[in-house]
C-alpha cells in the first residue's frame, strides 16, 4: 500500500507532503518502508509525545522552507 500512495505521491509532484506509518507493523518492515520514503513509523505502544514531536519538527520545518 505505502508503496502505491508514495509513487502516486510522486507522479503528482507532492514530495513535500510526509507520508506516517503507524499501527502493527513488521519491525523488520520499518527499515524497507524508510527507504521507500514514508517520513515516519510509529509502532503500538509509541509514546504519544514521540508522535507529536515528530509532527511539530515536521510542520515547522516546513513553515521555514516556506518563509
Amino acid at each position: 500500500v505505502c508503496r502505491k500512495i508514495l509513487s502516486a505521491m510522486q507522479e503528482r509532484n507532492m514530495a513535500d507532503v510526509k507520508v506516517v506509518v503507524g499501527g502493527i507493523v513488521p519491525p523488520a518492515d520499518v527499515p524497507y518502508l524508510e527507504e521507500l520514503g514514508v517520513a515516519a513509523v510509529f509502532l503500538p505502544g509509541t509514546p504519544l509525545h514521540r508522535i507529536t514531536d515528530f509532527v511539530k519538527t515536521s510542520c515547522d520545518a516546513t513553515r521555514r522552507a516556506v518563509v
